[in-house]
């Protein structure tokens, strides 16, 4: 998982530095946090924002895609 994470910081950062923007570092922390709470959303089958106070009040993106086959 630290590989995958590690990677995704890379190829983010190349991205933002295109655009003049400063690099952005991992958070062991904020890590474990976002871990467990897609596992929540996963065993709940609920795509919710977390509370703001649990998460410091830390930004939050969640996606979901649906797609319909043979209509």
């Amino acid at each position: 998982m630290q590989a995958f994470r590690e990677e995704v910081l890379l190829m983010t950062n190349k991205m933002r530095s295109i655009h003049s923007a400063p690099p952005l570092s991992l958070d062991n922390q904020m890590n474990i946090e976002a871990q467990n709470y897609s596992v929540w959303i996963s065993s709940e089958r609920k795509l919710e924002h977390s509370d703001p106070i649990s998460r410091r009040n830390e930004g939050e993106n969640l996606y979901e895609k649906c797609a319909s086959h043979g209509k």
